[in-house]
């Protein structure tokens, strides 16, 4: 079997608008702040945001890649971690399917360890469904 591999990442549009919005979210209620005005829910409004702002920014720099090998899978924990989480083929214990259309997402098991790939993260649902195809044919597409 050949080792296939996929970048793995957040949607750069999307992140590109959470990025903007929440960006000048953040601009407007920090010079609401720092001009004195604002009560308590304007703080924990500028702190929310603040955390989108860069959960955006990560999401559009932090870049990842799923490899399958022969005798493993690896991938990043999430799509806004660098963290890379490695299970042993042998070890898996579930691979299910959950989701449908644009929203699948594939989970693996394997002992306590879990791992969920997006479909979102990958280049296409093609490179999704060669993936799943993968690691267990008889689990087709949702």
């Amino acid at each position: 079997m050949e080792i296939l591999r996929y970048p793995y990442r957040a949607d750069p549009g999307l992140m590109l608008l959470i990025l903007g919005f929440f960006g000048a979210l953040t601009a407007v209620l920090g010079w609401v702040l720092l001009t004195g005005g604002g009560a308590w829910y304007a703080q924990a409004l500028f702190l929310a945001s603040l955390v989108f702002t860069t959960m955006g920014y990560l999401g559009l720099t932090r870049r990842g890649e799923v490899v399958l090998h022969t005798d493993a899978i690896s991938a990043p924990k999430s799509l806004f971690r660098r963290e890379v989480v490695r299970l042993a083929r042998a070890d898996l214990t579930s691979v299910e399917l959950r989701g449908r259309r644009k929203d699948r997402y594939l989970w693996l098991r394997a002992g306590e360890a879990k791992l969920v790939i997006s479909e979102r993260g990958l280049p296409g649902a093609e490179a999704f469904d060669a993936l799943v195809a993968a690691l267990d044919p008889g689990l087709g597409s949702a």
